[in-house]
């Protein structure tokens, strides 16, 4: 009889405790959501003061930036896509001037101002990446406009393996490493695969179990960000306790070129709205530098390296700064 009760009971002990724990994830995926841009900058945080741990992720640094990929992609509302298509005129200004026009007006900028080679190289590899994969999010917490942030992120991605290689190799003959081909391959390779198997994936699970597992997607696109931040800070406490001063200037330098390409970008699209245009200019100003990361030889630039890991500090950090400021801009509308 005892035995019989127990297993009468387990099938609603097992429901009882899988009700449980989705409200347990359902509140840790809230959570996280409201605390997301100070845990971003936190994580930075992590990697310098644990380097142990930052040691440890940096060899899965190529295998994270796919995860983000992948996960940004699986999200791609193809709606909103087709909405903003219906616009090209602005699709394409938006496109151009984030991979064609910043790069092109920053390089002379930065030749003229006599920047260590490396840093002038990644300053403008920078510029002529993709935003981060995180934008979207990002944008839709911080009170941007999301869904023109997902077209421009999409579009721009998709452009990029073809885009980055030809103006950095071919026409500012900037040395590193790869050749015009090789760079392609590997952006394409990178960006492409993560694609591909996020379309599989949609058509696999359907429109609503992806809503339905929204929360949790979201955790886990935090929880790969956040890791990343820690992988990319591998080394970086030593540097600022051998090098202080010159790490600094890095910081700061990397905070002024994120508020100067989003300055930069705002005037040619205010004439679509205050939102829209800074918007783009949030885009423009955070760029994903891990993807260059990912796919240019290791070691080959010590300075371009150095560069493109310190300038993730200003896109962690800056968006919790940058929200009573749009606050106070969209009031004003």
């Amino acid at each position: 009889m005892v035995a019989g009760s127990c297993a009468g009971n387990l099938p609603f002990e097992l429901h009882t405790f899988g009700f449980a724990s989705l409200r347990m994830l359902d509140r840790t995926s809230q959570w996280m959501a409201r605390h997301a841009t100070k845990m971003m900058v936190l994580s930075i945080l992590v990697g310098i003061g644990i380097p142990p741990l930052a040691a440890t992720l940096r060899p899965f640094l190529a295998v994270i930036v796919w995860a983000i990929l992948f996960l940004a992609m699986l999200q791609f509302d193809w709606e909103a896509v087709r909405g903003y298509l219906r616009r090209p005129l602005l699709m394409t200004l938006a496109v151009g001037w984030l991979v064609l026009a910043t790069p092109l007006v920053l390089s002379p900028a930065v030749t003229a101002i006599g920047l260590p080679i490396g840093i002038a190289m990644a300053l403008i590899l920078s510029a002529a990446s993709a935003p981060i994969m995180s934008t979207p999010a990002i944008c839709s917490i911080i009170g941007l406009d999301a869904a023109l942030s997902l077209v421009v992120l999409l579009l721009t991605t998709l452009v990029v393996p073809f885009t980055l290689p030809i103006i950095a190799i071919e026409l500012l003959d900037l040395e590193i490493g790869l050749t015009t081909h090789e760079l392609m391959w590997r952006l394409g390779t990178l960006i492409g695969s993560a694609m591909v198997l996020a379309v599989i994936a949609q058509r696999f699970l359907g429109a609503a179990r992806l809503t339905a597992a929204t929360p949790t997607i979201d955790s886990c696109k935090l929880i790969v960000l956040l890791a990343m931040a820690v992988a990319l800070m591998d080394g970086i406490g030593a540097l600022l306790l051998d090098q202080p001063v010159y790490i600094l200037l890095i910081v700061a330098l990397s905070f002024v070129a994120n508020a100067g390409m989003q300055l930069f970008s705002i005037a040619p699209f205010l004439a679509v709205g205050k939102r829209p245009a800074l918007t783009i200019a949030f885009s423009a100003g955070n760029r994903n530098m891990a993807i260059i990361l990912a796919v240019i030889p290791v070691g080959i630039m010590p300075d371009l390296e150095l560069y493109l890991v310190l300038a993730q500090v200003p896109m962690y950090v800056l968006p919790s700064l940058l929200v009573p400021l749009y606050k106070r801009v969209f009031a004003l509308e």
